[in-house]
């Protein structure tokens, strides 16, 4: 869990699209809480936060070198059948997370 003002992975998101722009492209699939997925969805949250522990420096790795990911699905849980977008992926970076969304 990240807490206010700490430092982690940002990454920053661009437009939500649909399911038929993302075909052959690299997907980073992140479950979120419901509270976070409306946010986004709403378009009023255009940051994600990931703490900087090893499984996460393993997977944001490449692209931090070159751009592996071109959007993210944010899912509200786990399943086949729960909700979810597809949302532009802009760019992964170091920085300080914001109280609104902690």
């Amino acid at each position: 869990m990240i807490n206010f003002n700490e430092e982690c992975y940002v990454l920053f998101l661009g437009k939500i699209v649909g399911k038929d722009a993302v075909k052959e492209k690299r997907i980073l699939h992140l479950p979120i809480i419901k509270r976070y997925f409306d946010l986004i969805k709403a378009g009023e949250k255009k940051e994600e936060y990931r703490e900087i522990k090893s499984y996460w420096t393993k997977r944001f790795k490449d692209f931090l070198v070159q751009k592996p990911f071109d959007y993210i699905c944010f899912r509200n849980g786990y399943g086949r059948k729960v909700p979810h977008i597809f949302v532009e992926l802009v760019d992964i970076n170091f920085g300080i997370s914001k109280k609104e969304y902690i």
